[in-house]
């Protein structure tokens, strides 16, 4: 009996053997072909990346891909030359290493600057294209300076003259970008009365100097060529600036002119005649 086991042993162990030996005959030919697979992608790799190394330093020793021009377009209150200082941008670098984004930030960090857009072409071309902000009224927050229809405070262009209305007493911060606006709740003001102006039949705004919001629920005027301040409150703006209008004949007449007047009551209006000066009473005196 214990022979017959043993006959079976060995008759196992070599059907394991042979069978060992037919599946590597089989396995033989997928690993060398494996092997030859990854061996060929390798090469091909590392020849594809010497390659990619030698094409690029011919590309940047070539002139291929050079900016040649750099223009900007849509600026008249900046220079292009301010524009393409602060980008960085100079002839001869490559196309590929101007970023736009980077571009954008900088061109924008001039206040005039409302958007930018940046167009590079393969020729040779890079484009900066540039919307400015344009002003609409003049602002004395200590500093006298222009404010765009945003709230972004302007720095004055010198040598320009301007025909806005002056506004004072508005509050302004810092906003994302670090630039100087006008809070959001006093531009709101300045907007409703500006329209609420242009409504009107005196078309007055465009007569008149300065504008004070100082206080919440009163507005002081100055028409231009007198020296009265007009008081009027922030109900029917229309008609107190109709009124104004009328007064404005009125005031023609007077001599001296009044100090002030107070238009902040319904069908009435307060006028505060000015005081004289000492000089004033000395020169009466003498006459």
């Amino acid at each position: 009996m214990s022979k017959r086991k043993g006959a079976n042993n060995r008759k196992k162990a070599s059907s394991r053997k042979a069978s060992l030996r037919k599946g590597f005959r089989k396995s033989l030919p997928k690993a060398l072909l494996t092997m030859l697979v990854c061996g060929a992608v390798g090469g091909l790799f590392f020849a594809g990346l010497l390659g990619y190394s030698e094409l690029k330093i011919r590309l940047e020793n070539s002139s291929l891909l050079n900016v040649k021009r750099i223009a900007v377009e849509g600026n008249t209150r900046i220079s292009s030359e301010n524009v393409i200082a602060r980008c960085g941008l100079k002839p001869g670098m490559k196309l590929y290493s101007v970023k736009k984004g980077a571009v954008q930030a900088a061109v924008s960090a001039d206040p005039w600057v409302k958007s930018v857009k940046v167009i590079r072409k393969l020729r040779g071309d890079v484009i900066i294209k540039i919307a400015e902000r344009k002003p609409f009224a003049l602002v004395n927050n200590g500093l006298i300076m222009q404010a765009d229809p945003d709230g972004v405070l302007l720095p004055i262009t010198k040598g320009a003259a301007s025909t806005f209305p002056l506004f004072s007493g508005l509050r302004d911060t810092l906003d994302g970008s670090g630039q100087r606006v006008i809070v959001a709740e006093d531009m709101k003001r300045v907007k409703s009365f500006l329209e609420l102006a242009d409504r009107s039949e005196s078309r007055l705004l465009s007569r008149l100097s300065q504008i004070d919001f100082s206080e919440q629920y009163r507005i002081r005027m100055v028409i231009k060529g007198f020296p009265t301040v007009i008081d009027i409150g922030v109900e029917n703006i229309i008609e107190r600036l109709n009124q104004m209008a009328e007064l404005e004949g009125i005031l023609s007449a007077e001599n001296p002119f009044p100090a002030r007047i107070n238009l902040c009551y319904q069908n009435l209006a307060f006028v505060t005649q000015g005081v004289e000066t000492t000089e004033e009473k000395a020169a009466e005196a003498v006459r």
